[in-house]
């Protein structure tokens, strides 16, 4: 049953990071690549399907990074009719690094900022081309990055107001989803350069240089 508002931002957050768990699962089946050795024919068809995740993850971090930030929208929004100290002058950074402020937090809240002004703001205003190359080459490390540093404000605000959260709120989410509650580059490679690489070496072995080719090498 949805009660309150904070009712919609916990609906919101929570569909974040299933799709989160989603983005996680395509990656790191498709990395799993780089710990096998491929004859160069094999090549073109692996870096095929490299570039068809590329393009299926978007849509699961595309999606957590726009209901994530639901989530913190709605969160302010109910916050601001509990307590005064919460403010929301339809401005979503200053109001959120304001209402942390008026808690007495020491939370830095211009991590997510960084993270809002750039993937968020791309995908919801995708009319640049510095934009749509950033919705292009999304990753699944800095939306992990970008949704734990708001999941930092969203605790240390519910704290102030005293709706407290236990230190372990970010592990128990992550596991509760599938998520991993920290990460490694080793995990999460760039696809695009897994991709890249499989067909170079695909075209290095048709011209004639053969061999096996493992991306653990």
């Amino acid at each position: 049953m949805i009660r309150d508002g904070f009712d919609v931002a916990c609906l919101h957050m929570h569909s974040a990071f299933d799709e989160l768990g989603i983005a996680h699962r395509l990656i790191t089946d498709a990395a799993s690549v780089r710990s096998r050795d491929f004859g160069w024919e094999e090549c073109l068809s692996i870096g095929g399907r490299l570039g068809m995740v590329c393009r299926q993850v978007r849509t699961p971090l595309s999606k957590a990074t726009i209901l994530f930030q639901a989530g913190m929208e709605a969160l302010l929004t109910h916050l601001e009719s509990k307590d005064t100290r919460s403010i929301n002058n339809g401005k979503f950074v200053p109001s959120w690094a304001g209402s942390l402020k008026n808690v007495g937090s020491t939370f830095d809240f211009e991590p997510y900022a960084r993270f809002y002004r750039g993937l968020r703001n791309a995908l919801a205003h995708p009319n640049t081309p510095e934009r749509l190359r950033t919705i292009d080459r999304i990753g699944f490390p800095e939306v992990h990055a970008g949704i734990k540093a708001g999941w930092g404000a969203y605790s240390s605000l519910c704290d102030g107001i005293g709706m407290p959260h236990t230190p372990q709120s970010w592990n128990t989410m992550c596991k509760a989803h599938g998520v991993p509650c920290s990460i490694g580059t080793q995990t999460y490679p760039d696809l695009y350069l897994l991709r890249d690489t499989f067909l170079q070496k695909h075209l290095q072995g048709a011209r004639g240089v053969g061999g096996l080719y493992s991306l653990e090498q």
